[in-house]
């Protein structure tokens, strides 16, 4: 079975169900950007 995902631009994508796709503020710099608190290393 397989989802349909549109882009910024219109496009469309047809990906397979069940795929996560996850984005994480991890980056420093990135988070300083946004203005967000920086995250601590897990030991």
């Amino acid at each position: 079975m397989l989802y349909q995902a549109t882009w910024d631009d219109g496009s469309t994508i047809d990906l397979p169900m069940g795929k996560a796709v996850c984005v994480g503020r991890n980056y420093v710099a990135h988070a300083q950007e946004l203005n967000n608190p920086i995250p601590r290393a897990r030991a």
